[in-house]
């Protein structure tokens, strides 16, 4: 029996970082910063709490799962910094993901779409795709750091087949509220860190050596 069953999500780019051990796609346990930027030392601390407290040896790690181009610069050389560092000293499987793109995954409609997830209580990222009908998916604009009123222009000016939303508990204002009723957005506003939600979308078949 394979003892390596366990996946590592963390999130260090948005509201503080987060932490996700997971095993079957179920989350076992998890951790979310309180600061704006985590510092590596803090995330590794957590790291080996949450794996003590669960009981679970590094040597059940499979794999290592971290967000990308979005988010906090300092936080994303954080995070990258972390997890290939950890995938090195573990022999295990490492993925680089675009959150951005993994909120597509629940998507049901095809055509041109924009996501966006929330960095504060005036800016977000965004980014636009075009998702085939057979499921490929193009990305037609690079992720894209703005203000509030930038996006409204955006969503206001294009036209789109869904607009799909990232609203993290930290970060609930009535701005954003207006947003969301104005342009029907679909939110997914789990109530749950970042961490969980790429690790719940990242089985272990989908994940390969970087």
């Amino acid at each position: 029996m394979n003892k390596k069953s366990i996946v590592l999500a963390i999130e260090t780019a948005f509201a503080g970082g987060s932490i996700s051990l997971l095993r079957n796609n179920v989350e076992i346990d998890n951790w979310r910063g309180s600061r704006e930027i985590s510092k590596s030392e803090d995330v590794l601390n957590e790291i080996s709490i949450l794996l003590k407290k669960n009981k679970i040896e590094r040597f059940e790690i499979s794999s290592i799962v971290i967000s990308k181009n979005a988010g906090s610069l300092t936080g994303l050389r954080i995070g990258l910094a972390l997890a290939r560092g950890l995938s090195k000293s573990l022999n295990c499987q490492y993925k680089e993901v675009s959150v951005l793109e993994l909120l597509l995954n629940n998507n049901k409609k095809n055509g041109k779409i924009l996501t966006a997830i929330q960095i504060n209580n005036t800016e977000f990222f965004f980014q636009i795709f075009s998702v085939k009908v057979d499921g490929i998916i193009e990305k037609l604009t690079f992720a894209t750091r703005c203000n509030i009123e930038t996006l409204k222009e955006v969503l206001t000016e294009t036209s789109f087949d869904n607009i799909i939303f990232y609203q993290t508990s930290k970060y609930n204002t009535p701005l954003v509220e207006g947003i969301l009723e104005k342009f029907k957005i679909t939110n997914f506003n789990f109530k749950q860190n970042l961490a969980k939600y790429i690790g719940l979308q990242v089985s272990d078949n989908q994940i390969g050596n970087k």
